[in-house]
């Protein structure tokens, strides 16, 4: 067997697999999926296989690593357990292990997925406020507890106590992301061969229940509407978004229908808003995914509406796509929390929603007895009503 050259472990590339590379002597370089690369000793010890990390490649070199193979052979000459004798010292290998430097290292290797995920979405903003949330979460409930234990001695019993701590101040949904996150860096040790077993698996069955989930989408009361108005008409925040907010009132249309709404889809001279139609076309065209797909369906528009939305094409910018565009990207639509912090900041957080617009529309005309409870919702009877292909070329002619 061919002893490993510099040349080779640097050049060592990733495969769909990971795979070793033996030098000898019971030291092997590790090579991991994500190109990382670990220097692993195995050994025999009162009969059974072992493997302990030497480190990570390029911080320990080949030389270094073959010197701490020739430790651990010398070692179990003198008939001492390397594991035992590492857990007794203060090497720069064992301090490697430490939880949180491994942590560390995978949520530099976290932070690099999430920014691709983010990037081929294109959705901007959200990969930075999960790195915050899970820094924060790092720093204040796992790392005081786990921080200075070595990764393979902290048992299934020391990450419930952190999950029990959390639950105990009553924030489950705080204790539901840091099991995740727990489960994520373990599982990260088991992929890069650190650990046999996540020591996170399971801990679901002991977890707490969420509580019963608040109302998802709140909405306004009639008597509460004229206040909306008042401090919508002294906002001033960007324009974009509070047209937005407008027209959704005007509407009652659902958020997602305005924030895919093309120029295209409005007919001025009509006063008509067809919402997705070319959507609603295939539909028709395949009967049997009617049931996925919602149809589309045509909406007045009253001179105000008209009005807001001959404002926003105004602004537009050249090669904008959606009449509602993000402010980073204009080939992007607007984010779907842009107009739930406007709202938030209106005074309305945690009692109107973007969403919620449309059921406190569909109230209101039932408190002024324009709906009655036996009836079908008012919105959706005029908003819902599928379009045939003919219809549509008739519309627009």
């Amino acid at each position: 067997m061919m002893s490993l050259s510099d040349k080779a472990v640097r050049f060592a590339k990733p495969e769909k697999k990971p795979y070793t590379l033996s030098d000898g002597q019971g030291l092997s370089l590790f090579v991991a999926c994500n190109v990382r690369r670990s220097w692993h000793f195995r050994f025999s010890w009162q009969g059974k296989q072992y493997r302990i990390s030497l480190g990570v490649f390029p911080e320990v070199g080949l030389a270094e690593a073959r010197a701490l193979c020739r430790d651990g052979n010398e070692l179990l000459r003198k008939g001492i357990d390397p594991r035992a004798y590492r857990q007794q010292s203060n090497s720069p290998a064992a301090d490697s292990r430490l939880f949180h430097v491994f942590a560390k290292s995978w949520l530099a290797f976290k932070l690099k997925r999430l920014d691709a995920v983010f990037s081929r979405e294109r959705k901007h903003g959200g990969g930075q406020v999960t790195a915050i949330q899970i820094e924060r979460s790092l720093k204040r409930d796992i790392l005081p507890f786990l921080g200075d234990k070595p990764l393979r001695e902290i048992s299934r019993a020391d990450v419930w106590a952190v999950q029990k701590r959390i639950e105990e101040r009553g924030t489950l949904a705080v204790a539901k992301k840091v099991r995740t996150w727990l489960y994520e860096i373990f599982g990260y040790a088991v992929a890069l061969g650190e650990l046999e077993l996540n020591p996170v698996c399971y801990l679901d069955e002991l977890a707490l229940p969420d509580r019963a989930k608040r109302t998802v989408n709140p909405f306004l009361s009639i008597a509460e509407i004229p206040a909306l108005l008042v401090r919508l008409g002294r906002y001033r925040g960007n324009l974009q978004t509070r047209l937005a907010i407008r027209l959704l009132l005007l509407t009652g249309v659902r958020l997602a229908d305005l924030r895919f709404a093309q120029v295209q889809h409005f007919y001025f001279k009509q006063a008509l808003w067809h919402v997705d139609v070319f959507r609603g076309c295939k539909v028709l065209e395949n009967p049997e995914r009617s049931r996925l797909i919602k149809p589309a369906y045509v909406v007045p528009l009253s001179s105000q509406a008209l009005g807001i939305v001959r404002k926003l094409c105004e602004c537009a910018f050249p090669g904008q796509q959606y009449l509602l565009c993000h402010r980073l990207d204009p080939e992007q639509t607007i984010s779907e929390n842009t107009l739930n912090m406007a709202l938030k900041r209106l005074g309305f957080g945690g009692r109107l929603t973007s969403q919620g617009i449309r059921e406190m529309l569909f109230k209101a005309f039932q408190a002024l007895g324009d709906v009655e409870d036996s009836q079908p919702h008012l919105i959706e009877q005029l908003h819902n009503q599928p379009m045939s292909c003919n219809f549509y070329q008739k519309s627009v002619q």
